[in-house]
């Protein structure tokens, strides 16, 4: 009887899975973010170019900037993602960890808004793979 719910059981893993991901992700940002007080302004230097999910023709672009922290030293960093608003030479800004100038990403414009929009999608679009499970698990049993 389990065996054929099987299917079914994995999909609801995965959609009560979605939400907790993105939060927990939201979560690493966020602490992360609460170390990099330190703020600069860096250049857009170049582009690092990697295959999507090992996709023989699809590739990530991302962003590399240069920037020179507060003791005068010139630094690089690949930014950590590949948005696609970024051009060769744009002026951004940037955040950084003071006790650590090598751990820096550029400041995101994305605003508490955003991030709470994103939450409730991903929530809906889990609440809706766990329905699908229960639909394929009672499909399965009756």
């Amino acid at each position: 009887m389990i065996e054929s719910a099987g299917p079914g059981l994995l999909v609801i893993l995965f959609g009560a899975a979605l939400p907790g991901l993105f939060f927990f992700n939201q979560r690493l940002l966020t602490r992360r973010r609460r170390r990099l007080t330190g703020r600069a302004w860096g250049l857009i230097a170049g582009f690092e170019h990697r295959r999507f999910f090992g996709s023989s023709g699809l590739y990530n672009y991302y962003p590399v900037v240069s920037w020179r922290s507060p003791d005068g030293a010139q630094r690089t960093f690949e930014h950590d993602d590949s948005d696609q608003s970024f051009t060769l030479g744009m002026t951004v800004p940037v955040m950084f960890d003071p006790a650590n100038p090598a751990d820096a990403l550029i400041l995101s414009g994305a605003s508490d808004s955003t991030t709470r929009i994103a939450a409730v999608l991903f929530s809906i679009v889990g609440v809706g793979v766990v329905v699908a499970g229960i639909a394929i698990v009672v499909n399965r049993l009756a």
